[in-house]
C-alpha cells in the first residue's frame, strides 16, 4: 500500500501510479495521476484460478473525463485510441513474460 512509480509514456506524457489496495495473492488497485483529459483514473488487476495451472487476469481501467466539452473531444480524437492500443499491448507483454518464465522453470 502506498508504493508508487513515475512513468514516462510515449504519446501520453508523465504519470504517477500509487497502490491504493493490495490483496495478497489475488490482486491490487492503483490510482493514476490525471493524464490529459482523464481524471480520477484507477486500474484494478485481479487473478482468478480457473483450473490447475490456468489463471485468468482481469484488468479494469476506469476514469472520469475532465475539461468539459474540450476533454470529451480530446478523449474521442486521441486518448481513447491510445488506450485501446496501449492497454492490450501491455497485457501481451506481461503474458509473454509470465509464459517465458514458466517455460524456464519447467525446463530446469
Amino acid at each position: 500500500m502506498g508504493a508508487g512509480r513515475h512513468c514516462v509514456l510515449e504519446g501520453f506524457g508523465a504519470i504517477d501510479e500509487y497502490i491504493t489496495q493490495w490483496h495478497e495473492g489475488t490482486g491490487f488497485v492503483y490510482d493514476v495521476t490525471p493524464p490529459g483529459p482523464l481524471n480520477k483514473a484507477s486500474s484494478r488487476w485481479w487473478l482468478t484460478e480457473k483450473s490447475a495451472g490456468v489463471t485468468e487476469l482481469e484488468v479494469v481501467f476506469s476514469y472520469e473525463l475532465r475539461f468539459g466539452l474540450f476533454g470529451r473531444v480530446m478523449h474521442g480524437l486521441i486518448m481513447r485510441k491510445k488506450l485501446e492500443h496501449s492497454l492490450p499491448e501491455a497485457l501481451q507483454v506481461l503474458k509473454n513474460k509470465v509464459e517465458s518464465e514458466h517455460q524456464v522453470k519447467a525446463a530446469a
